[in-house]
């Protein structure tokens, strides 16, 4: 049922606000983890160079998407990476440099390969076969040849038995990049078929994609094809590409079209351009030429789903390199400005409206350019940069995995479009999710959110916006470069707040003011449940708490938080991987300078246990804290003085754990972060210490919130 619709009979906001209401979730499924895949090329993209000097930056940056899929070698060097021997597991190019790319697998765990940043990353690796020649440089695949197509099909086989007497758990494996350029519907069809085949019989649990077509392309002139040097305008249409492909259904797992959502003309205005894309994604033309597809064929989503090995908005005007080369000027470009990140965001949101779609691969995610400059510290001071669309998956990442939930959207709207775009959805855990993007570049809009959960549970709201005030345009790249000597700036940011749930006719949350052209995030955390509470390292007398609504009163005689073992109490519960824990922390009696009370994450219920916590001292001052191994010194960063009550926060992204503590403007400002190696499965909670002996001290704190499986 819709909540709160009768609350809003009569009360419709005016055009100068949005309101969504929240249901249960649809019938439409979940949304894959996989949506979040980027584009890994290795010829340009990621060098060994930027890995040896910059592989934290890389790692945090993917893993915080979350990226779940990684292509290699990655689009057009999909086309000219041939093995001249599969059980060499690397690839043959005129050019290649050894010590330069990357390659795809290397026997010793001291080299970086593809397949090893695939583990680190946690994403699963697609892997392109090349379908332009066979078994070295030059020898191309003729189509119309069975027995070329065949030749062809057994060479890229071997490498898929390779990597599978390797041990490799490479399974995704895409049949040529947009080949479509040179060949015609049934050549390629027939490849799909054969290659297919091939790669199947030697691993049956191989999963196929097949290029797909999302609108009429061409006329291409590959006369430097040797098999058929006529060909001086190939020209394909989508439905004639579309309708082979899927009479092949059976061979295949997966169509792949690459979506190129953009204005054609270059325009001078940031804004301009803004809206000029924002009307192409919402007539959305190529998302629908599939589902018509699909229809004609009679092909449904058990049979073959639709994974989008590239898409990416304003390529040709943005995306450095995508007008080819690298020139000075293309760095003023609108790459790096907001509008082009709220572009995508909402084209994203609208690839996740079709249920088909279950995988996605972002064409320039890892930000390719920006990453090889800053590494090579020509630019930016050898800082890492993130680019707006970046930012945007990481509050998209959120809804990865999740539940789609219905919405209804009161709100302002231009020629029937919402004007504020809206998606929500759930965890099974119970976290609720929504994402709100303001399309409109000149006016703000008060939000709120309907979302159907109890009231006093913890909201995090986050804006991804221009903070230099020069709106969707502004010379963003140059902004991150010019200063001298010191860290650049960042133009582009999230910034985040913490809020609650409240009770005011109906659970909600309310956002007075979502800027123009801005991307809104809420994140609505779960309550702590299931909680226990223990002493650690046996303080006397024993320690206590109690609970009235969501306010926790504790009592401890621990003497200190940190050393190399903790004595304190501990209300917890437990966390399973990844996950937050947050806490509003009102007061804490002043029993001795070591006193603490805040929120903390553990291995093991044990004193010397590894750790990380972030504690507010009597006197104001923040602490936060990491033991990295047990019985092992605790590392410590403070913070200067602030006022109870103050906001504390946890957040763990595998071995990454950040502390974090709300500042004077209500924002989050990080503390520290750390690299703590702590198994799945942990302990997180509330931590009080008195660091007085014998004395009990009595803390207050509201506003307990979980993200992440607990228990």
């Amino acid at each position: 049922m819709i909540i709160c619709s009768i609350l809003l009979i009569g009360t419709l906001p005016t055009k100068a606000q949005s309101v969504i209401v929240v249901s249960d979730p649809n019938s439409s499924g979940d949304i894959s983890l996989g949506m979040g895949g980027s584009q890994f090329e290795w010829w340009s993209f990621q060098t060994k160079y930027m890995w040896n000097n910059r592989k934290s930056e890389l790692l945090e940056n993917w893993r915080s998407v979350p990226v779940k899929f990684l292509r290699y070698p990655g689009g057009t060097p999909g086309d000219h990476y041939v093995w001249d021997n599969p059980s060499a597991s690397h690839g043959y190019n005129a050019s290649q440099a050894a010590d330069f790319y990357i390659p795809l697998y290397d026997s010793d765990p001291a080299n970086v390969s593809f397949y090893q940043i695939c583990q680190e990353v946690g994403a699963t690796p697609v892997m392109q076969i090349n379908v332009l020649f066979k078994n070295s440089w030059k020898q191309y695949v003729d189509p119309s040849s069975l027995s070329s197509i065949r030749e062809g099909a057994q060479w890229q086989a071997g490498l898929v038995a390779d990597c599978l007497a390797k041990g490799l758990n490479i399974h995704h494996w895409e049949i040529g990049n947009e080949t479509w350029i040179w060949l015609q519907p049934d050549e390629y069809a027939l490849i799909v078929e054969e290659y297919s085949a091939a790669i199947k019989q030697v691993d049956p649990n191989a999963v196929i994609i097949a290029c797909g077509l999302s609108s009429t392309v061409g006329p291409f002139n590959v006369s430097w094809w040797s098999p058929d040097t006529s060909r001086t305008a190939n020209t394909n249409h989508a439905a004639d590409w579309n309708d082979a492909v899927l009479s092949r259904k059976t061979s295949i797992d997966y169509i792949a079209p690459h979506y190129y959502m953009s204005y054609t003309t270059s325009q001078t205005n940031a804004t301009a351009w803004f809206e000029s894309t924002r009307q192409v994604i919402w007539d959305s033309v190529q998302l629908t030429e599939l589902d018509d597809a699909f229809t004609r064929n009679s092909v449904s989503i058990n049979d073959v789903k639709v994974f989008p090995t590239e898409w990416a908005c304003n390529f040709i005007h943005s995306v450095p390199g995508g007008g080819g080369g690298y020139p000075a000027d293309r760095w003023k470009l609108y790459y790096y400005q907001l509008g082009n990140g709220l572009n995508e965001a909402h084209f994203f949101g609208t690839m996740l409206n079709k249920v088909k779609t279950d995988l996605a691969i972002h064409h320039s995610l890892d930000d390719s350019a920006t990453t090889y400059l800053w590494g090579v510290n020509q630019y930016c001071n050898g800082q890492p940069l993130e680019h707006p669309s970046q930012l945007a998956m990481k509050m998209w990442g959120h809804h990865l995995g999740n539940k789609r939930l219905n919405r209804t959207y009161y709100g302002p709207t231009l020629s029937g479009n919402d004007l504020v775009y809206t998606f929500a959805s759930m965890k099974d855990t119970g976290e609720r999710y929504l994402v709100a993007i303001n399309m409109d570049p000149n006016n703000a809009y008060p939000t709120s959110w309907f979302a159907n959960v109890a009231v006093n549970r913890y909201a995090e709201i986050s804006f991804m916006q221009n903070t230099t005030g020069t709106g969707l345009g502004g010379d963003n790249f140059d902004a991150w470069n010019n200063n001298p000597g010191g860290q650049p700036n960042a133009p582009i940011k999230i910034v985040q707040y913490g809020s609650k749930v409240i009770n005011n006719g109906g659970s909600r949350v309310d956002v007075s003011q979502v800027p123009p052209g801005s991307m809104l995030g809420i994140a609505i955390y779960n309550q702590m449940s299931n909680t226990l509470n223990d002493d650690i390292g046996s303080p006397s007398p024993s320690g206590s708490y109690t609970l009235n609504g969501d306010v926790y009163n504790i009592q401890s005689s621990g003497t200190r938080i940190g050393g190399t073992a903790d004595s304190s109490n501990y209300t917890y519960c437990q966390l399973d991987g990844d996950g937050a824990i947050v806490a509003r922390v009102n007061s804490l009696t002043n029993t001795g300078s070591q006193a603490g009370a805040g929120v903390m994450i553990r291995q093991s219920l044990n004193a010397d246990s590894k750790q990380v916590s972030v504690v507010m001292r009597p006197d104001g001052s923040i602490n936060s804290l990491s033991r990295q191994a047990v019985g092992g010194a605790t590392a410590q960063t403070a913070v200067a003085s602030a006022a109870f009550p103050r906001w504390v926060k946890i957040q763990r992204n595998g071995n990454l754990i950040k502390t974090y503590y709300k500042n004077s403007s209500g924002a989050w400002s990080l503390i520290a972060k750390y690299t703590n190696d702590m198994p799945s499965n942990i302990y997180v909670g509330l931590a009080v210490a008195s660091g007085s002996a014998g004395n009990l001290t009595a803390a207050n704190m509201d506003t307990i919130g979980l993200s992440g499986n607990t228990n």
